[in-house]
């Protein structure tokens, strides 16, 4: 009996022996983390004003409309001439301003209405409204795209960016370096030299309610 007893102690110290080894054996294995839920459901968080999304919706849809008065009055008009930093050598045309004691009017600007077009570059902002993903700046303050064309000396690189109440739109010109050139003379400037490609232009709105107000557009070279 006292065999059969010591033979049992001796069993069940191995059996606590293999326990205590099996517990240190996952003891050493790295516990899984849950995942926090909240941190990931916060980064993907709505950021943007649901009314500046609306507001420059209807800046894109006013622009493809074709209507030189709706597109006129997207900018606010009659306003100060040199607002709009606009180049245009016509006598007809500067008289006009002249006439209105240098402010834009929408008679002004419906008659002279394709060269303020080129000169602001609107089919440019037209694009940028259509090219990029407006519904995005839900979850960001900045939308950026180029839209790069490998058999074209240049190409543009449109920008949307919010800040606050006000927001951008940037539409700039870059060299495209991979372009191989068509032309046998080799004494011109390159189509894609950047005096040509590289340029930038810019619209400034407010949002103020609804609906987006024209501060003030610029350019470089």
């Amino acid at each position: 009996m006292h065999y059969l007893k010591s033979k049992i102690k001796q069993y069940l110290a191995a059996c606590g022996l293999l326990i205590t080894m099996a517990g240190c054996q996952y003891a050493d294995k790295p516990v899984a983390t849950t995942v926090d839920t909240a941190a990931t459901l916060q980064a993907s968080k709505p950021v943007g004003d649901p009314l500046m999304i609306a507001a420059l919706k209807n800046l894109r849809q006013t622009l493809a409309s074709g209507s030189k008065e709706q597109v006129a009055a997207v900018f606010g008009l009659p306003a100060k001439e040199s607002v709009f930093s606009v180049f245009i050598e016509d006598s007809s045309y500067l008289a006009a301003i002249e006439q209105e004691h240098g402010m834009l009017t929408v008679p002004v600007f419906v008659k002279y209405f394709n060269q303020l077009a080129t000169n602001m570059q609107l089919q440019d902002f037209k694009t940028l409204l259509v090219q990029l993903p407006l519904d995005s700046l839900a979850f960001t303050t900045r939308l950026e795209k180029a839209h790069y064309q490998q058999n074209k000396p240049c190409y543009p690189v449109y920008r949307i960016e919010v800040k606050g109440r006000e927001v951008t739109l940037t539409v700039e010109g870059h060299s495209n370096d991979r372009y191989v050139t068509t032309s046998a003379n080799t004494d011109e400037v390159p189509e894609n030299d950047s005096a040509i490609c590289e340029h930038q232009k810019w619209w400034v709105f407010r949002l103020e309610g609804s609906r987006l107000v024209f501060v003030g557009q610029g350019g470089a070279d």
